[in-house]
C-alpha cells in the first residue's frame, strides 16, 4: 500500500478526493482518506494552487 500525506486546505483536500475516486479512476483501488491530522512537517499538496 502506498500511503501519501501532505497539507491542504480543507476545500483542496475534498476536492482532490473527490477527483481521484470520481468515475475516471474506476479501475484503480484508491483509497483517499481527508482527516484533520494537519502539520507543519508535511508537506504541501503538489500543485494546491490549482485546486483553489
Amino acid at each position: 500500500m502506498l500511503k501519501m500525506d501532505y497539507r491542504a486546505s480543507a476545500k483542496q483536500a475534498q476536492d482532490v478526493a473527490d477527483e481521484l475516486t470520481g468515475s475516471g479512476y474506476s479501475g484503480l483501488e484508491l483509497r483517499v482518506t481527508v482527516d484533520d491530522n494537519v502539520t507543519d512537517d508535511l508537506p504541501a499538496l503538489p500543485c494546491a494552487e490549482l485546486w483553489d
